[in-house]
């Protein structure tokens, strides 16, 4: 329920009819180079590596389980 890429393909993303905008957050608390969530497109949160090149046009697609479920957890 989360897809993970860079800034070009998030651009594409947000072109779709059904893509539903995030609200931005300004706040004193946020960390340069973290990952950030630009909205949702089909039910799945988009966020933004901006540590990636724009030309490097990897997806990471995932769902987040509950905390007891085995596997990779990830953590914004």
């Amino acid at each position: 329920n989360f897809v993970v890429t860079n800034l070009q393909l998030a651009s594409a993303v947000m072109d779709n009819a059904q893509f539903t905008a995030a609200p931005l957050t300004n706040a004193i608390n946020q960390h340069n180079g973290s990952l950030y969530p630009v909205g949702t497109l089909a039910g799945m949160t988009v966020y933004v590596d901006p540590n990636m090149r724009y030309d490097d046009t990897r997806i990471l697609v995932g769902r987040k389980g509950a905390d007891e479920e085995p596997g990779l957890k990830f953590m914004t």
